[in-house]
């Protein structure tokens, strides 16, 4: 790990809308574990996702497509899709863990 670095990335959700609770999550992340990188995208603390769950949809497919919830999803699509890139080049997935 101290020459790759650790696999994955830190996601936070349940994000709320206004006051500085996500900002503040974000620095405790960031000191407790300052060798994990932490997403900038954030998903937020919405009723659609929760609905979207109950009725065993992705966001994608319960919500419209102009929807906030759907946007915060699009926009973390980018960080993971990066960071998916960097462990498999690191050896992190192999082909035992491929479906």
């Amino acid at each position: 790990m101290a020459q790759t670095g650790p696999p994955g990335i830190c996601v936070l959700s349940q994000v709320g809308s206004v006051g500085p609770e996500g900002d503040d999550t974000a620095a405790v992340v960031q000191n407790l574990y300052p060798s994990v990188p932490l997403a900038k995208a954030r998903l937020g603390q919405r009723k659609a996702f929760m609905q979207a769950l109950i009725s065993g949809q992705a966001i994608t497919e319960f919500d419209r497509p102009s929807s906030k919830a759907v946007a915060e999803q699009a926009a973390m699509q980018p960080c993971l899709s990066r960071r998916a890139k960097h462990e498999i080049t690191r050896g992190y997935w192999s082909d035992q863990y491929s479906m």
